[in-house]
This record gives structure tokens, sequence and C-alpha cells, in this order.
């Protein structure tokens, strides 16, 4: 019984301790290698639009199935028909 009421108490205490750790802060930390990530990718778009090569420009866009583009109250339009208006 004094084994089993050990055994448990470790345990209890093991997991309240892990619990503890502190979370990431979303909102106040920042994220080094995100912001480097970010930058040059801002850099390559502006390189890009300087160089004008349009595909790779276009290659930025996170084109997919639910891809939607919003044109202050006209009609919505998908990925194929983006790429074309912009192209």
């Amino acid at each position: 019984m004094k084994t089993r009421l050990v055994f448990t108490l470790i345990i209890t205490i093991t997991l309240f301790i892990s619990s503890c750790k502190a979370p990431v802060d979303l909102i106040n930390d920042e994220f080094p290698e995100a912001q480097q990530e970010v930058a040059e990718t801002m850099g390559a778009i502006v390189q890009s639009i300087k160089d004008g090569d349009v595909d790779k420009l276009i290659s930025y866009h996170a084109y997919g199935p639910k891809f939607t583009e919003f044109k202050n109250g006209e009609p919505r339009v998908g990925s194929k028909e983006n790429e074309a208006h912009e192209r």
C-alpha cells in the first residue's frame, strides 16, 4: 500500500511540474526565424517585380482549390481566373 501511494505521488508531482511549463506567447514573443523568412520572401517579390518575371511573381500566390479573390463588390473569381487576369 505504501509503495502504491509513493508511486501515485511521484506520478502526480511529475505531471504537475511538466504542465507548469510556460506556453509560447504568440502575441508578444518575437520569432526571428519567421521574420527573416518573411523579409527574404518580400525581397524576392520586389526583385521579381524589378526583373519583370511574372511567372516567379505569380508563384508566390497561395493558389489552391479554396482560393478566392474579392473585388470590391464584383463577382468573386477563383485561382485560374485570377492568374489569367494578372498575366
